[in-house]
């Protein structure tokens, strides 16, 4: 039976979701206007949603063989390897910042070999799963703050108007779904969840600054996993470690997600010429 070699639009969501969700939690805060700050996002997103809309119509020439296909899959390939070592990163600072542990470290090995051999459909179906865990841990979140933020911080509060340059999250996936989720020998492609992408990220980034917003003031620079301890539910308070449990979960597929995409590049860039017309 032939593994699958493509993911799935969830699997990509869940991704770019971890990857800002960690942006988020781990972030300085914000030192400008909220109001300025959503509306960078917002142009943000927007560009990203053009550029990757722009991406899809031109979906069949990324997987064209040849010389231009090839330096196509080594620039993501690159850009790739950067965002595996940044995740690498975030979750090792996640690990000893909060629960005092090197267990990623020490993990490391096995879950770049995890990452490496487990197929793409086995990726799909714990997005389908985890996806669903972090909406309801975001949701539950929301539930427990509800009764702490102040509405009227967005009136009488800090007021600048001046504009703030967007600081929004530039991801591979925006892009590189033609190459990771459509067969070569399918010509056609669903534009809908590339579109969708950066509105996902630019949704999380601008809920958490306007979190941390109505909760402490603005402008304020506390670190974002402070929302997530100031929850509260009845006479349970501390969500902050159970929200960062799942978050890690979540930043850990997501590695071994880009640890599986580094393999599929890699394997397009070692086709021959033979295999590449065979495709065509």
């Amino acid at each position: 039976m032939q593994q699958k070699q493509t993911f799935s639009a969830q699997t990509l969501t869940l991704s770019v979701a971890a990857a800002e969700l960690g942006r988020a939690i781990f972030g300085a805060g914000q030192t400008g206007s909220v109001r300025a700050v959503l509306l960078s996002n917002v142009l943000a997103a927007a560009a990203f949603v053009l550029l990757a809309a722009l991406v899809s119509v031109n979906a069949s020439r990324l997987n064209r063989p040849g010389f231009a296909g090839k330096c196509i899959c080594a620039v993501f390939l690159l850009w790739y390897l950067f965002e595996l070592v940044r995740t690498a990163a975030m979750l090792q600072q996640a690990c000893w910042e909060q629960f005092a542990s090197m267990a990623f470290i020490g993990l490391l090995p096995f879950f770049l070999w995890a990452g490496w051999s487990l197929g793409c459909e086995l990726y799909d179906r714990m997005a389908s799963v985890l996806g669903w865990l972090v909406v309801l841990g975001i949701v539950f979140c929301v539930l427990g703050l509800d009764g702490q933020l102040q509405w009227q911080v967005l009136v009488t509060g800090e007021t600048a108007h001046s504009f703030v340059l967007p600081d929004a999250s530039f991801y591979p996936e925006y892009f590189s779904f033609p190459l990771l989720c459509m067969s070569k020998n399918n010509a056609k492609i669903s534009k809908k969840p590339v579109v969708w992408l950066p509105i996902i990220a630019a949704v999380i980034s601008s809920g958490y600054a306007l979190g941390l917003a109505l909760l402490f003031g603005a402008p304020q620079a506390y670190p974002g996993y402070e929302l997530l301890r100031a929850w509260s539910f009845g006479g349970i308070s501390r969500f902050d470690a159970a929200f960062l449990l799942l978050w890690l979960a979540a930043a850990i597929f997501r590695f071994g997600f880009i640890v599986r995409a580094v393999r599929l590049l890699c394997e397009r860039l070692a086709e021959g010429p033979v295999n590449a017309e065979a495709a065509r």
